[in-house]
């Protein structure tokens, strides 16, 4: 994320970075989405859905 302060950070920004951190590198591994669930965060990304 290249954050020279982190201080500069909202708390929800710090709290994003922390769970999705714990997501990539904690001990309980999720599952992957399904191939629907997959298209449809792809396209609510993408602003269509």
């Amino acid at each position: 994320m290249n954050v020279a302060n982190v201080g500069d950070l909202s708390l929800g920004q710090w709290s994003a970075i922390c769970r999705a951190w714990n997501k990539a590198h904690g001990e309980s591994k999720a599952a992957p989405p399904s191939e629907a669930e997959f298209d449809v965060a792809v396209m609510r990304a993408r602003g269509v859905a």
